[in-house]
C-alpha cells in the first residue's frame, strides 16, 4: 500500500523561448504604429475641416429667419415669373412643379 504523501515526481520549467528583448521590440513597434495612426487621422480629420454644429448655429443666427436674402429666395421659389419669354421658360412654384411631375408620372 502506498503512504498519503508521497513526494511529487520533479517538475522542470522549459526554457523560454522568446526573449525579453524581442518582446519589448514588438510592444515598441506596435505603440509607434499605433502613435502614427491617431496623428494621421487626428490630421486628416483637421483636413476636413467639417464645420462644428456651433459654427452652422451662428451661421444661422447671422442670417435669421426675416434675413432679406432668405425672404427673397422663398419670394422666388412661391411665385411665378417669366425667366426667357421669348423661348417660353417659366419659373413656377417648387409645390406646383412637383405636382406636375407627379401627374406627367401618372400618365405613363
Amino acid at each position: 500500500m502506498s503512504h498519503p504523501f508521497q513526494q511529487a515526481p520533479q517538475a522542470w520549467q522549459e526554457d523560454d523561448v522568446l526573449s525579453t528583448r524581442s518582446i519589448v521590440l514588438v510592444l515598441c513597434g506596435a505603440l509607434t504604429i499605433t502613435l502614427v495612426m491617431v496623428l494621421w487621422v487626428g490630421l486628416w480629420f483637421r483636413a476636413m475641416r467639417v464645420p462644428t454644429p456651433s459654427a452652422v448655429a451662428t451661421r444661422a443666427i447671422e442670417i435669421g429667419p426675416f434675413h432679406p436674402r432668405r425672404d427673397d429666395a422663398r419670394r422666388a421659389l412661391d411665385s411665378y415669373e417669366w425667366v426667357d419669354r421669348e423661348n417660353g421658360l417659366i419659373r413656377i412654384p417648387v409645390e406646383r412643379a412637383m405636382d406636375l411631375m407627379l401627374l406627367r408620372q401618372r400618365q405613363k
